[in-house]
């Protein structure tokens, strides 16, 4: 080979390497990911979203059967409410207390014994503990109310993100349980892709001038190349030893929804804002 030949060589060699060097492989990906379970075990009853449905916070996803559960709080609310025996009780501390007064005037009057006083101080003690004790017996009813109530809501799945379901795992009349599941397990997967978000390993040098809120370029190669901006949301104060390298994070705007998740990009190392 001409020394002509090799020098066109080595500077093709040498332009190609510093083209890779002012970029970093990557890929686009959900800027949140849910995968949604249930603490509760049950029968899947209902399924209100499909795949591909738009979601907001609180909108609901799916509901496990809940009679048992509804049938549980009746029978709560029914103690809570039920006033029988707070009444009966306090009746009877009414009676032992006229009682107690009634000795006490004889006692006083010298018609009495101190002993018929003192077993009447001791039945007006057990009557005022029947009621304390009747007033726990509700309180922990109202107690067991909320219980239930709060065992109901965990029985209704809703989405905690604006955003899109992706995947749903189980169908109506499907089990759910708790005991079985495993830790990778879900029942409905929603992704948050209007945002989205590129992780990278840039150079050391590189990232030493970068900051929160800086701007970044990336290429979408994703069908038609497609150059678009990414802001620094995250420097990793920690450098990788073993690649001379930091890990950074871009969020990119997507409202439009024209960017895939998934699809690769290259990070491209100009200065921010260019």
């Amino acid at each position: 080979m001409s020394l002509r030949l090799r020098l066109c060589f080595c500077l093709c060699l040498a332009s190609a390497q510093l083209r890779a060097e002012d970029e970093v492989l990557s890929y686009l990906e959900p800027y949140r990911s849910i995968e949604i379970s249930s603490i509760e075990t049950g029968v899947i009853s209902e399924i209100r979203v499909k795949e591909g449905d738009h979601v907001a916070p609180g909108d609901v996803l799916l509901l496990l059967d809940n009679e048992i559960t509804e049938s549980r709080l009746a029978i709560a609310r029914i103690n809570a409410e039920g006033a029988g025996k707070l009444m009966a009780t306090q009746a009877e501390v009414d009676l032992q207390q006229q009682r107690h007064d009634q000795l006490e005037r004889l006692v006083t009057s010298g018609t009495s014994n101190s002993a018929e006083l003192a077993r009447q101080k001791a039945l007006l003690v057990q009557a005022k503990g029947n009621h304390i004790i009747a007033q726990e017996e509700q309180k922990s009813f109202k107690l067991e109310v909320k219980q239930i109530e709060a065992e109901l809501k965990r029985r209704v799945l809703t989405s905690p993100i604006d955003g899109i379901v992706v995947d749903i795992s189980k169908d109506i009349a499907e089990s759910v349980s708790l005991a079985s599941a495993r830790p990778d397990d879900y029942l409905v997967r929603v992704v948050e892709i209007d945002r989205l978000k590129c992780i990278g390993h840039v150079p050391a040098l590189f990232a030493r001038g970068l900051k929160k809120g800086d701007s970044l370029s990336l290429r979408v190669e994703d069908g038609a190349p497609v150059v678009v901006r990414g802001a620094v949301e995250f420097v990793s104060p920690v450098i990788d030893p073993a690649t001379a390298t930091v890990r950074i994070q871009l969020v990119i705007d997507n409202t439009a929804l024209t960017l895939r998740s998934g699809a690769t990009v290259q990070i491209l190392l100009t200065k921010p804002g260019n």
